[in-house]
């Protein structure tokens, strides 16, 4: 797939560690959940409540393993100039990258593109596409815990269309969900511990398999979208 790149131990095992420890000394892990919440109504993006849970975040994580996650990502991704979203005019409205926790047996990430978000989050990537144009926009994954079993990045040989309408992408979408079949799987990446995925998300149809077993998948990631003044570079956000 184009413009993939997959690193063994992108982060070591102590580097893993010391954010999981971070990570369970102050959050609340026991349901699928962001760590912070993910974007959702914009309204939650303009509160102080927001602005304290992004700099609180920022503060635990970035200052110690990922205090040089642009450098980290600039070498491991050579093609492109990296840039944090926290080096632009954003007044933390908006997150580096969120920890996400999926429990065994619950699936909430079915197939989709990153593409398709803008249609559901309006005033969220309005506000975004005055730094960067979010349209196909790259996926940063990097696995803090593996599952037991599952929780595989399934890729599909469906992709967006851009003369196709968004209700009709969403349509493909859902008969893909619904067919239950591997017919159109193009590629399975399973990580571990401290691996790296970026991928074309934007344009790519895919989705992340059921965990199973007795332990959460527990992610570090965000997405990366060309710069609208320079777009030789690329900007990571969540």
């Amino acid at each position: 797939m184009e413009s993939t790149v997959h690193i063994k131990e992108f982060l070591s095992g102590t580097e893993v560690d010391e954010i999981l420890a971070i990570l369970q000394s102050n959050y609340n892990c026991s349901s699928n959940n962001y760590v912070p919440y993910r974007f959702s109504e914009f309204n939650w993006q303009q509160t102080d409540e927001h602005f304290s849970t992004t700099t609180t975040f920022d503060r635990q994580f970035f200052a110690g393993s990922l205090s040089n996650i642009r450098e980290r990502l600039n070498a491991a991704i050579p093609s492109f100039k990296i840039r944090s979203i926290r080096e632009m005019e954003c007044d933390f409205l908006f997150n580096q990258m969120t920890i996400r926790v999926l429990h065994p047996g619950m699936v909430d990430i079915h197939e989709h593109c990153e593409n398709i978000s803008a249609y559901y989050f309006e005033r969220f990537f309005a506000e975004l596409n005055k730094v960067v144009t979010s349209k196909d926009q790259y996926s940063i994954l990097i696995m803090l815990q593996p599952p037991s079993e599952g929780g595989q990045i399934v890729v599909y040989d469906e992709h967006w269309k851009d003369l196709e309408s968004v209700p009709e992408q969403i349509s493909r979408l859902q008969q893909l969900d619904a067919s239950g079949n591997d017919n159109h799987v193009s590629m399975r990446f399973n990580l571990g511990k401290g691996d790296m995925l970026f991928f074309p998300a934007g344009r790519t149809f895919h989705k992340v398999s059921q965990a199973h077993g007795d332990r959460p998948r527990i992610t570090l990631g965000g997405f990366a979208a060309y710069h609208q003044q320079e777009p030789e570079t690329l900007v990571f956000w969540s």
